[in-house]
């Protein structure tokens, strides 16, 4: 069959969760004869907004959706016409028989309903609280709180703050850049983004090829009450067009998490359409790595090691401050590494270079696929210190899944995986005091840490998950051509 999967962004120059998981979805897909495509979003001021580009990743064919977010009003970072006019021409090209949507974020929540009219098959998985969420579907509040349940009178103050356009100074300079290229042909963008990072010229969103974003206003005003009124209504809106529009042409939606299942099915989705499916696991290669990197007699410090994006939400600095409350015994018990990408927050990814180097510590970049597993092998312990919910964390899949313990916010789809005792340990979601008691628990006993082996046999894997969905596809071919 012919399968389209939509996505926000998509590898190689994206690698977060659900980029990862796209990826291996349609590489899972290509792997048992089907013929899969790719739509997503990209951020590139040197291209003309909402131009179409087509590029070959891993032998699948990628069509980018150039959105520079050069928006006028919220309403068009959830329903854009001109989104949706490319996505049409998308559609037209590829001719799916399924339309399968990983995220819709920089895209059209129209795209849903274009899909079902073209007559393919709509599935969706859903990979954070997006349909609730309007911030980054994070449920973090602009002041760092966690919304546990959503309140739209709360949404107001949040999204009153948070940056969700290109300021107009770089709406200009993003068209200039595109007029240079394409008189030219000269690319200056990465040049001019780098020179504006370094010299503080612009916001950090702004400065971003990801989420690029700043807004026009000043993000540190507290709103007044009309403009407070004003925004709580936009996010009650974006969430009741989102959650219809999957109600109506969704046939089936995964959730990879039975806590986000859940919190479907209190949206008010369709019980008959909500799958709890959790993600498997890319089997590691090479046999007994963690084994080979840990022998029985192997001393010294704790290998703890960090693993994420660097922006506030994965918790970086949560986990900092921990370590900087255990004692001079405790950190001698403890080689701290951290390693992740930038991320959109410049001034946060400076703040955590500073205090780590304040804590004789250093902040490592992103690390290639390969050597994630390197990183593993050589880790006693993983800490996922993210202050948000996270759905079903990769990261923690592929640690569990190498036999690497995890420490944990004992919280969301986190909870899930990792059992206390068993595959590691928890501590209070955002707590650094509770994650330092932890962290210098584990430093007190070397052997322990090292000796906890986590269930690896008992996680599905990633074949498992891709033939469940592929089963999904046929049924709903299936079930339409009967009905015919």
């Amino acid at each position: 069959m012919r399968i389209l999967i939509v996505t926000h962004r998509y590898p190689p120059s994206y690698s977060a969760g659900t980029e990862r998981y796209s990826e291996a979805l349609a590489m899972g897909l290509v792997a048992r004869g089907h013929e899969v495509h790719v739509c997503c979003a990209e951020k590139d001021v040197s291209q003309r907004d909402y131009s179409l580009v087509r590029r070959v990743h891993r032998g699948v064919e990628v069509h980018e959706i150039i959105n520079n977010l050069f928006y006028h009003s919220f309403n068009e970072t959830y329903q854009n016409s001109s989104v949706e006019a490319v996505f049409a021409s998308v559609l037209k090209v590829v001719q799916p028989d399924v339309v399968h949507v990983q995220h819709l974020m920089y895209l059209s929540v129209g795209c849903l309903g274009q899909a079902a009219d073209s007559g393919a098959r709509v599935v969706m998985t859903l990979h954070d609280f997006g349909l609730e969420c309007a911030r980054m579907g994070q449920l973090l509040h602009v002041d760092g709180g966690l919304c546990e349940t959503v309140e739209f009178d709360r949404c107001g103050s949040c999204l009153a703050q948070t940056p969700w356009n290109q300021s107009a100074g770089a709406r200009v300079v993003g068209h200039m850049l595109g007029a240079v290229r394409r008189v030219t042909g000269l690319d200056l963008a990465p040049r001019v983004t780098r020179l504006a990072r370094k010299s503080g010229a612009v916001g950090a969103g702004a400065a971003a090829k990801d989420a690029g974003a700043k807004s026009d206003g000043d993000a540190s005003r507290v709103p007044d009450e009309e403009s407070h009124a004003t925004w709580a209504h936009a996010a009650e809106a974006r969430s009741g067009a989102l959650v219809q529009a999957v109600q109506r042409h969704a046939r089936h939606v995964f959730a990879p998490s039975q806590f986000l299942a859940e919190r479907c099915l209190a949206l008010g989705l369709d019980p008959g359409r909500v799958e709890f499916l959790p993600t498997g696991v890319q089997r590691v290669e090479v046999a007994d790595v963690y084994e080979a990197s840990h022998p029985q007699e192997r001393t010294g410090p704790l290998a703890v090691l960090f693993l994420g994006t660097l922006v506030p939400a994965k918790g970086a600095h949560v986990l900092l401050e921990a370590y900087g409350r255990l004692n001079t015994e405790q950190r001698a018990g403890i080689d701290l590494r951290i390693f992740g990408p930038e991320g959109s927050d410049e001034s946060y990814h400076k703040s955590l270079v500073q205090k780590a180097q304040q804590l004789g510590l250093q902040v490592g970049k992103h690390l290639a696929p390969h050597k994630v597993q390197a990183a593993l092998a050589g880790a006693d312990l993983l800490v996922v210190p993210s202050i948000w919910l996270e759905n079903r964390p990769l990261v923690i899949l592929e640690a569990l899944s190498m036999g690497v313990p995890c420490l944990v916010s004992g919280s969301g789809g986190m909870a899930e995986l990792v059992q206390p005792g068993r595959d590691g340990w928890w501590f209070d979601l955002g707590d650094a005091a509770d994650l330092a008691r932890v962290l210098g628990e584990r430093s007190a006993d070397p052997e322990g840490t090292r000796s906890l082996r986590p269930r690896a046999p008992d996680l599905p894997s990633f074949d498992a998950t891709v033939q469940r969905i592929e089963e999904v596809y046929f049924q709903l071919l299936s079930s339409e051509e009967d009905s015919s």
